[in-house]
């Protein structure tokens, strides 16, 4: 007896499965059930920035990628890659956010999902990978939380040299219960109060209850 590999899909349906992704606003890519790339589309190809081969024997296995990392910057084997885990587990992977690196040396941030291919008596036939990139909407995220960042540093700093500046007028004020006017100044409990009213607010700045610009406002 012959053992025999597992069948490829039908040219017919294959191509217009295909048709059908690349339509979709993802990098998609399709595996046989040992790894095995055998279609990617357009956007992938722009999301890899290459074209991986389809015969022979470089032909990539699990993910069509030059390199992939994880959020932390780690080298992610191809054997742990989602469409690897969907194959092996016959379930859909949500990978999550993964780094894709380029020949070139760039690299895009991408959502990773992953999902077995299964014919009608459940049989595994393939693999689906989707990679979606959100590397603008991420670059976004990190200049939104740069830009919060030193603005809180600023509302710190501003609070601190504000209470700095307090010290010395709060020692030198006069006894609250000393109704005589300061000298070509207000009255003791005059500036008594504003020094604690300015003294709650750089509290409030500290302790981040208000905005900045409520603050200054």
């Amino acid at each position: 007896m012959s053992t025999q590999e597992p069948e490829e899909p039908q040219q017919p349906a294959l191509d217009a499965y295909c048709r059908i992704l690349d339509l979709l606003p993802a990098a998609a890519s399709i595996y046989r059930p040992d790894g095995r790339l055998v279609y990617y589309s357009p956007r992938s190809a722009a999301l890899w920035g290459r074209k991986p081969p389809l015969q022979g024997a470089d032909v990539p296995h699990y993910c069509g990628a030059w390199r992939v990392y994880t959020p932390a910057g780690l080298p992610m084997p191809a054997t742990s890659s989602p469409v690897a885990r969907a194959l092996a587990g016959r379930t859909a992977v949500q990978a999550g956010q993964l780094l894709v690196e380029r020949p070139d040396g760039s690299r895009r941030v991408v959502m990773a999902h992953a999902s077995p291919i299964l014919d009608e008596a459940g049989g595994l036939t393939g693999a689906l990978g989707l990679h979606f990139d959100i590397t603008d909407r991420h670059r976004a995220s990190c200049a939104q939380a740069e830009r919060l960042r030193q603005r809180e540093e600023l509302r710190v700093a501003l609070a601190c040299d504000i209470r700095a500046g307090l010290d010395p007028l709060r020692r030198g004020t006069p006894d609250p219960g000393n109704r005589v006017p300061v000298a070509n100044g207000p009255p003791a409990p005059v500036v008594e109060s504003q020094l604690r009213h300015v003294t709650a607010l750089v509290d409030r700045l500290l302790n981040l209850e208000v905005d900045l610009d409520d603050a200054l406002a």
